[in-house]
């Protein structure tokens, strides 16, 4: 409770903080190690709510970051394709539009980030603050046969890329649980064949997953195959520049392999760029481990597993970028939990089409659902927050385009009334009839009530924003650097990840004012 009322307190400091010139004078500055979306969203961040703050993005000159490696995303709210390093530098150009942010090329090569002032020491720089954000990102693991094809038919994110290899023939590369939960995820969004070749005599996961594997094979016989003790032995590109074979070697040489296949998924895990900060608390793979007791989920159940809410938030922060982030996580929640249980075909409908419903339409579009989009005309506006250049109209009308690619419409309703059935619920908006699989309620834009659902609980923003804490005071994180089980491996959720990280520092940042305040008063 105590937690909870310190928490509204920094709220009302961070709304009043244009009051106070005294605080703003005292405004400390803060570096980001990191320059993906979730650090320039961050640095966006911060500089929106106080504009007297001095904010550094340290971005490494040595390495790319994932999202520029990413070849062409099609699946940005907003944009039917944008290259993963146009879309980056797009929110390059936004953060540099704030007088107070200044990106610096430099890779960082230790820290100090213990007592009252941090210290980073750079290859060209050494770098202070009181306040720091790491979002340094992760690498993923490739076989090096792989890296000169990372993004150009060479992937690591099924949720990101595996809808464009349906109807296709694909490989995935590993023995773990992961390479397992993209075998089966590529197989739900309707690949044609699902090669998955494990290095090793087993696989390295729990039994359940393992259980679910063969399960699958059972009921996909035409469409999954397994290869045990094989290895990757070559890529073959056609005269496009695209991949359409690979090589398998059993191991020991005995013979190979060659499958004609348009994709590869590397499912080895990957590297978070954690190795310089040795006052962080980090877990056995190496990621920063958050401190958070309190962890609100994003989509809360209600009724059934299978009905899921953007969440309702009364807070002076509901963004668009909020609104797309929940949107993005709610959809591929469901996803998952369906792909698990290995459902038919499968229907879904999403009351609301404000940017979070649409957001959602896409997604669970994308993801093998076959989408209805109730529109109920009585959305509430959200803060015009989003991590490139963009409003609120131009997204509507562009997530419009999306979704028509895809075959998705909204249909508008004034009522809406659900029943659950056994295993399904039945929607009638106005008069039109609808049997659907499982329902997503876009409730940070509708009231409840609006949507046919009843009253919910409101959601606190409040430990939302402490996410990004970890075990030193004066630190916070963003990004795959971090444990993130709750977050999708999307651009949109890395932005967002930013933004809470963001909102977190605002917060550090007036707590620190005010001490210096109390301090310096006669």
């Amino acid at each position: 409770m105590k937690s909870k009322n310190i928490s509204k307190v920094a709220a009302c400091l961070l709304l009043t903080l244009f009051l106070s010139p005294t605080l703003r004078a005292l405004t400390p500055s803060v570096v980001i190690v990191g320059g993906g979306p979730a650090a320039m969203t961050a640095a966006q961040t911060i500089a929106r709510y106080n504009p007297m703050v001095r904010i550094r993005v340290i971005k490494s000159h040595k390495s790319q970051g994932q999202l520029e490696g990413a070849g062409t995303i099609e699946n940005w709210p907003g944009s039917l394709t944008i290259s993963g390093r146009g879309l980056q530098q797009l929110m390059e150009d936004k953060a540099r539009s704030s007088p107070n942010v200044e990106i610096i090329e430099d890779h960082i090569v230790a820290t100090q980030l213990k007592g009252k002032m941090k210290i980073l020491q750079g290859e060209r720089s050494v770098y202070y603050a009181p306040l720091v954000i790491l979002a340094s990102g992760a690498k993923p693991n490739l076989p090096t046969i792989l890296e000169p094809y990372k993004g150009n038919g060479v992937f690591t994110c099924t949720d990101c890329d595996g809808p464009r290899f349906a109807e296709k023939d694909v490989l995935v590369v590993g023995g773990g649980a992961s390479a397992i939960e993209q075998a089966i995820s590529l197989l739900s969004l309707n690949a044609n064949k699902v090669h998955l070749a494990v290095q090793g005599s087993s696989f390295k996961a729990e039994s359940i997953l393992i259980d679910l594997l063969y399960h699958a094979l059972e009921r996909r016989k035409k469409a999954l195959f397994l290869y045990f003790e094989h290895n990757l032995e070559s890529v073959y590109i056609n005269q496009d520049g695209l991949l359409n074979a690979t090589t398998l070697s059993f191991e020991g040489g005995r013979r190979k392999l060659s499958l004609p296949i348009s994709g590869v998924f590397s499912a080895i895990g990957q590297k978070p760029q954690s190795s310089m900060y040795p006052d962080i608390c980090l877990n056995n793979r190496d990621y920063i481990q958050r401190y958070d007791l309190n962890q609100t989920p994003w989509s809360q159940p209600l009724m059934k597993s299978n009905i899921l809410t953007l969440g309702s938030v009364d807070s002076p922060f509901i963004t668009l970028l909020m609104a797309a982030a929940r949107g993005t996580t709610t959809a591929q929640w469901l996803h998952k939990t369906v792909t698990e249980s290995i459902w038919p075909k499968r229907k879904v409908a999403v009351l609301g089409a404000g940017i979070g419903g649409k957001t959602a339409a896409l997604y669970a579009s994308r993801s093998g659902f076959d989408v209805v989009l109730i529109d109920t005309r009585n959305r509430k506006p959200l803060k015009s927050f989003w991590p490139v250049s963009d409003n609120e109209p131009s997204l509507l009308t562009s997530l419009d385009e999306q979704l028509l690619k895809l075959s998705v419409s909204a249909t508008t309703a004034d009522t809406i009334t659900l029943t659950p059935l056994e295993n399904l619920y039945h929607v009638q908006a106005d008069n039109r009839s609808i049997v659907v699989d499982g329902i997503i309620a876009n409730t940070l834009e509708y009231a409840p009530e609006s949507l046919g659902i009843g009253s919910i609980a409101l959601e606190s923003l409040d430990n939302e924003y402490r996410w990004s804490h970890t075990c030193q005071s004066g630190v916070l994180t963003a990004g795959d650097v971090a444990v993130q089980h709750d977050l999708p491996r999307q651009a949109i959720t890395a932005s967002y990840s930013g933004y809470l990280a963001g909102l977190r520092a605002l917060e550090e940042i007036l707590m620190m004012e005010a001490q210096e305040a109390l301090l310096d008063r006669p």
